[in-house]
């Protein structure tokens, strides 16, 4: 685990979801709240793509975004025929250009209002904060969720434990007596969930 931070032995907490502690690496919150905002500021594909979003051309994960692009371009170019092209085809000519409006609203890859397939931008603080912490401190503090809060962001993780909040000022210290540096940030976490 301390191999995967690197030099980075600063941590961040808070509190995000009721009850759980979010404890993931400082460069890791900052990095995902910079890609948090510059996908919300994107205006065009060129700009969602640039920020890392790669969601919003992966049609071989996402199927139903090919329909969603060839719904865009047949309402564009009414006489287009796309009937006697190829899959691969279809998507060279029917994937947004980088000069192309883009709106995080509404987008079947992350808008889940509009498409049960959608995955959501944010990321799941259980899971990021089971993932970076040391065995020994999840062993001693972490708890196993059941019920219908146990449910994960995304159906295909799960946290292992979850952190519970009233236990803070113990997990911190636990965690700097292992050698990490402890920072108290709220609003960088809010900010890397994309709040």
């Amino acid at each position: 685990m301390l191999a995967a931070l690197g030099d980075t032995l600063t941590l961040v907490t808070g509190v995000l979801k009721v009850d759980h502690l979010c404890v993931v690496p400082l460069t890791y919150a900052e990095r995902e709240a910079a890609g948090q905002k510059a996908l919300k500021e994107a205006r065009t594909y060129g700009e969602a793509r640039a920020a890392g979003w790669w969601q919003v051309d992966d049609v071989d994960r996402f199927p139903h975004l090919l329909d969603y692009y060839i719904e865009l371009y047949e309402a564009a170019n009414p006489d287009a025929d796309l009937d006697e092209m190829s899959e691969g085809e279809i998507a060279a000519l029917v994937l947004p250009d980088d000069d192309e409006p883009f709106s995080l609203n509404g987008h079947p890859a992350f808008d889940m209002s509009v498409s049960e397939n959608a995955e959501p931008n944010e990321p799941d603080p259980d899971v990021d904060t089971d993932h970076w912490m040391p065995r020994e401190i999840a062993e001693r503090f972490g708890e196993v969720e059941g019920g219908w809060e146990a449910m994960p962001t995304h159906e295909w993780e799960k946290a292992e434990f979850v952190y519970p909040a009233q236990r803070r000022d113990e997990i911190e210290a636990a965690l700097q007596a292992l050698g990490f540096t402890v920072r108290r940030d709220d609003d960088l976490l809010w900010a890397y969930l994309g709040c």
